[in-house]
C-alpha cells in the first residue's frame, strides 16, 4: 500500500471516528432528554396522585367533623330537653305541694291573667279548680283578681267556682257559653314556659362558652 492509499484510509477512519463521536454525543443528549422528561412526568404524576390523596383525606376529614358536630349537637339538644323536663317536673311538684299561704297568691295571679283575656265581657265566668284549690278561691280573692285584671270588682260576684277532682293544680276559666277556655293549671303553664326555658338554657351555655374564651 502506497502513501496515498494510507493517507486516504486514515482520513476515512478519522471521518468515521468523528461521525461516531457526534452520533454518540447526540445519543447521550437524547437519552438525557428522555430521562429528564421521564423524571418530570413521574414527578407530575406523583404530584397529581398526592393532590388526589390530600383532597380525599380532606373530604373524609370534613365528613368526620361534620358527623361529629351533628352528633354533638344532637346530644346537646337531648341533654337540654332533659334539663328542661326535669325543671318542669320539679316546678310542678313544688307547685302542687306548696302550702295554702303560697298557693293562694299564685292562684290569684293565674286568675287575674285568665279573666283579663275575657275582658270586657267577663261576667258569668266559670272558674274550675281541684277541691283543694277551689277552697282558696274566696270572694275576696276573686275580687282581688278582678281588680288586678282591670275589671270592676263587681264582675267577680258573677263568677262561679266549680270544684273538679280530675283537674290538675291551678285553675281553668271558661266563658258562660263554653266556647272560650283559659287553661291556667300549673302543668299547662309550665308547658307553655318550655320555649322560654330553651332560650334561657341556650343563653346560659353561650355565656359559659364566652367566659372560657
Amino acid at each position: 500500500m502506497n502513501d496515498q492509499e494510507t493517507k486516504l484510509r486514515e482520513e476515512i477512519e478519522q471521518d468515521a471516528a468523528a461521525q461516531a463521536a457526534e452520533l454518540l454525543t447526540k445519543a447521550r443528549a437524547e437519552a438525557e432528554a428522555v430521562a429528564a422528561k421521564a423524571v418530570e412526568e413521574s414527578a407530575a404524576l406523583r404530584r397529581a396522585e398526592l393532590a388526589k390523596a390530600e383532597a380525599l383525606a380532606e373530604a373524609r376529614c370534613r365528613a368526620i367533623l361534620s358527623g361529629t358536630g351533628t352528633e354533638a349537637k344532637r346530644r346537646w339538644m337531648l341533654r337540654r330537653e332533659d334539663v328542661i323536663a326535669s325543671a318542669l317536673a320539679d316546678g310542678l311538684k313544688r307547685a302542687e305541694s306548696a302550702p295554702d299561704a303560697e298557693r293562694a297568691p299564685a292562684l290569684e295571679s293565674l286568675l287575674a291573667e285568665a279573666v283579663a283575656g275575657f275582658a270586657p265581657a267577663a261576667d258569668g265566668l266559670v272558674v274550675s279548680a281541684r277541691p283543694a284549690d277551689a277552697a282558696l278561691l274566696t270572694p275576696q280573692l276573686l275580687a282581688a283578681a278582678a281588680k288586678s285584671a282591670g275589671l270592676a270588682e263587681a264582675a267577680a260576684a258573677t263568677w262561679t267556682v266549680v270544684a273538679e277532682s280530675a283537674l290538675a293544680p291551678g285553675l281553668v276559666v271558661t266563658a258562660p257559653d263554653g266556647r272560650r277556655r283559659s287553661d291556667q293549671t300549673f302543668a299547662a303553664r309550665l308547658v307553655r314556659l318550655r320555649p322560654e326555658l330553651r332560650m334561657q338554657v341556650a343563653e346560659l351555655v353561650r355565656a359559659a362558652a364566652d367566659r372560657k374564651e
